[in-house]
């Protein structure tokens, strides 16, 4: 039997969508404090450590994990304000 090839690339709509979530993070994070918005960055897009944050930012390294924290906590409540809304139920 021939093999079944499976594509397993994004399809045209799925790229649209994750550009239009990327967009929306990026849009939640302008709205956080400096601090905060510092963090989320060094974290999730510079792939830094909690560490090395801290040395940056001349916290603790707890402190830096509470700085995320709330971080978190915010942008998540920033995108459901903005567009949980949008969302079908």
């Amino acid at each position: 039997a021939p093999e079944l090839i499976v594509d397993e690339s994004p399809t045209q709509e799925d790229q649209v969508a994750n550009r239009e979530k990327h967009q929306k993070i990026i849009d939640a994070l302008q709205d956080l404090p400096e601090k905060q918005r510092a963090a989320i960055i060094m974290k999730y897009y510079e792939d830094m450590s909690t560490k090395e944050i801290a040395e940056i930012l001349h916290k603790t390294v707890s402190s830096v994990e509470a700085l995320l924290a709330r971080a978190k906590q915010n942008l998540a409540e920033s995108l459901k304000l903005k567009y949980h809304s949008q969302e079908p139920n």
